[in-house]
């Protein structure tokens, strides 16, 4: 794994198995879109580097991600935490305290 490259969303996406198949990610960006860094994109061949934040509709749910790092081929399941931040999680837990 590298941390200082780009790669398409769709790969990225792949590579760090929020979907089975990258087709399937492709389809999924073109159709619902893909927030990065606040800004909608619906072509899976957008550009995404470390530090980006990502904003996307996941599985009936909201998921933000921070890229940490870009894989140069598709992870384990177990590393493939490693690779983000999930800060959906922590908008969670800031919600519930008020």
């Amino acid at each position: 794994m590298k941390n200082n490259l780009k790669i398409r969303i769709d790969k990225w996406l792949w590579h760090t198995r929020f979907f089975k198949t990258r087709s399937l990610t492709a389809s999924f960006i073109r159709e619902q879109g893909i927030n990065i860094n606040g800004v909608d994109f619906f072509k899976p061949s957008t550009i995404v580097k470390v530090n980006d934040i990502l904003y996307f509709r996941y599985h009936k749910a909201f998921k933000m991600v921070k890229v940490l790092i870009i894989p140069c081929r598709r992870v384990s399941f177990d590393l493939a935490f490693e690779t983000y931040h999930d800060l959906s999680l922590e908008l969670g837990k800031k919600k519930t305290n008020y």
